[in-house]
């Protein structure tokens, strides 16, 4: 009777000591503020994803890099949203090596920059090494209002208060005449060709150089 408890015992013992050292112990944690505002951003969408780009069609997200512009494709692990704090959490996380992605999605004016009239802001804390027994905090800052709202309307400069230098931007490819000069270069401020689908200055000051 000794021996076969004796056993027994051992061998909840090993198996104890099995799922010890295979327990994911390990939690993610984070928060989601606005940069302009320094509120937190509720239902952002959080993606806990492969450390890898994937060549995946489905159980995928992206992250949209503006300068140097890139796209990231990443492999869906786990997802939550934030809650009305701003916070997310993920518990029981195996270690290894992750990326996680905030996304938040914002609905834009100018429609032909997405089908559905709506685009995301996202951001990335990449190759988070998640180790045993440790937790993970990530702070995410997103720029999800547009710093030109509070200028958008006005007809002078907000450095120097006048309104002689101010002209409207265009964006795009120029378009010359016959000798090479810009069209209606002098009544417009040209934006060069790359546009933010959602934040972009309307007006130029020559005198202060000040977009706004």
């Amino acid at each position: 009777m000794f021996i076969r408890n004796y056993f027994f015992t051992k061998a909840i013992f090993i198996l104890l000591v099995f799922f010890s050292a295979n327990c994911f112990c390990q939690t993610i944690s984070g928060i989601v503020l606005d940069r302009e505002t320094d509120k937190p951003l509720a239902n952002t969408k959080i993606y806990l994803t492969d450390k890898n780009e994937t060549n995946d069609t489905v159980g995928i997200c992206y992250h949209y890099n503006i300068d140097p512009y890139r796209i990231y494709k990443l492999k869906i692990i786990l997802e939550t949203k934030t809650d009305s704090f701003g916070k997310f959490f993920f518990d029981s996380i195996q270690k290894g090596i992750y990326n996680i992605v905030a996304c938040y999605t914002i609905k834009i004016l100018e429609p032909h920059f997405a089908a559905e009239g709506f685009i995301d802001k996202t951001a990335i804390d990449k190759e988070i090494e998640v180790e045993s027994n440790k937790d993970y905090f990530s702070k995410f800052i997103l720029d999800v209002f547009c710093e030109f709202d509070k200028t958008k309307n006005l007809k002078h400069c907000p450095i120097c208060k006048r309104k002689d230098k101010v002209l409207p931007i265009m964006f795009g490819l120029p378009v010359f005449d016959k000798d090479g000069n810009i069209k209606f270069g002098k009544k417009y401020h040209l934006g060069g060709c790359i546009m933010d689908a959602y934040c972009n200055p309307t007006k130029h000051c020559n005198r202060c150089k000040k977009d706004f």
